[in-house]
């Protein structure tokens, strides 16, 4: 019997369905040491299982492993950001809709990338 769509984009196993496109293993981690005098730092990494991009199975992902850094610097009403994105230049992809689009298209990620914040409390 064959299994009407959308069901037939989800992969079932022990613990149910699974959409597609989503891999089996992620994990994380984040540390943030806080220095005192309103300086703190922070370290994540992400672990990424490689998967299919979608229900067809034709296009595997690679594994990947990302970190991100950041420090804060906090003055009276001012705080000041500043963050490094994917600090190893680890090139990774997602699937991009599988359910929409297919399964062939995939998308690539951001380098190593940087961003720099400032706000002001009233």
């Amino acid at each position: 019997m064959a299994v009407p769509w959308p069901a037939s984009c989800c992969a079932t196993g022990r613990r149910g369905g699974r959409r597609a496109g989503i891999p089996e293993r992620i994990w994380s981690a984040t540390g943030t040491y806080d220095f005192g005098h309103g300086i703190a730092a922070s370290v994540s990494v992400v672990d990424v299982a490689s998967t299919t991009s979608g229900f067809s199975g034709t296009v595997t992902l690679p594994a990947y492993t990302l970190v991100n850094a950041g420090v804060v610097f906090e003055r009276k009403n001012w705080r000041l950001g500043a963050n490094a994105k994917n600090v190893t230049d680890e090139r990774y992809f997602r699937a991009n809709f599988p359910n929409l689009f297919g399964s062939v298209v995939v998308l690539p990620e951001l380098p190593r990338h940087y961003a720099l914040s400032m706000a002001y409390r009233w």
